[in-house]
């Protein structure tokens, strides 16, 4: 059963989605690539090209299982620098301070705003 983080990465389950503008530099490597992939294939026959479609069809299966896994570790890293922030109110530091006295002047600025 896949995690809630592959379902989101493989885009299984979906936020309202935005679009993405790829840099100059991203097209103009796209466009490279897909005119070397154009030179490849005029130069190979059947049987060569039926290979080198399954070797492409291969690579994009890596590159989103490796996606996959760079979407889910960039989520959990954030989970636990969050995690820290927050372990703040946990620390000898913040015991210092009057939890109380934070936590009133938090309602005041809310009440203010």
């Amino acid at each position: 059963m896949k995690s809630i983080l592959e379902l989101f990465a493989q885009d299984e389950i979906q936020v309202n989605s935005r679009g993405y503008q790829y840099s100059n530099e991203c097209l103009k490597t796209y466009e490279m690539l897909e005119e070397l992939e154009k030179k490849i294939n005029e130069k190979l026959g059947d049987e060569q090209k039926e290979l080198f479609n399954k070797y492409n069809s291969i690579i994009s299966d890596l590159n989103n299982i490796i996606r996959t896994d760079e979407f889910i570790y960039g989520y959990q890293l954030g989970t636990l620098m969050m995690i820290d922030v927050y372990s703040v109110f946990n620390s000898p530091a913040f015991d210092k301070l009057k939890k109380s006295d934070i936590m009133e002047n938090t309602k005041l600025k809310n009440k203010n705003s």
